[in-house]
């Protein structure tokens, strides 16, 4: 347990474990259209900040989201369409 960083249970289940040195992980703030509040507080940002980042690439509706990851910074999205 020493080893982990942090763990994040996403909605279906799935664990994401990151270790001690890991580099830049991506983090899943929205999955399945629902934003993953959990994980945003956990990288130090708000729903208004990821809310305001998703309207600037041009998606205004969470619910069309099927992922949408922070790395380094940015927001990389996959819709369902």
């Amino acid at each position: 347990m020493k080893q982990v960083k942090r763990a994040v249970q996403e909605q279906n289940g799935q664990l994401i474990v990151v270790q001690m040195g890991d580099e830049n992980p991506k983090y899943p703030v929205v999955t399945d259209g629902v934003i993953q509040v959990d994980v945003l507080e956990s990288i130090g940002r708000s729903e208004e900040w990821l809310l305001d980042n998703l309207s600037k690439q041009g998606h205004d509706n969470v619910a069309n989201i099927f992922i949408a990851e922070y790395d380094k910074g940015a927001v990389t999205v996959v819709t369902y369409k």
